[in-house]
């Protein structure tokens, strides 16, 4: 009994050993990041998303990395999931992203 408990431990240690391994891999080949790198990020933003400023274990999921979606993809900030989808969405458009704002504005209340 003890050896299937220490095969389960053991195996649960590679699983997230290789779930680190590759999280590390994606994020140096999408944004040049290393994982201490990604951690500097999130701990000089204070462990809050780089878009709201709600802390980032507020969320459910890993924080993504926020970059320009055009041109360089330059790294701007470590940010909630939803938080990096809205910009996607909205295809990085100011005028998009006021437009709901001013949206939600109107229809308060209702």
């Amino acid at each position: 009994m003890a050896a299937i408990r220490a095969r389960r431990r053991s195996a649960t240690a590679r699983r997230a050993a290789h779930a680190n391994a590759q999280r590390a891999y994606r994020l140096r080949i999408r944004y040049g990041l290393s994982l201490e790198r990604f951690a500097e990020l999130v701990d000089r933003q204070g462990g809050n998303c780089g878009i709201c400023g709600g802390p980032l274990s507020d969320e459910p999921g890993t924080p993504h990395v926020e970059h320009r979606h055009h041109g360089n993809k330059a790294v701007r900030s470590i940010a909630h999931p939803s938080c990096n989808k809205i910009l996607g969405l909205a295809g990085e458009s100011r005028e998009k992203l006021i437009a709901c704002a001013d949206y939600l504005w109107i229809h308060e209340g209702e």
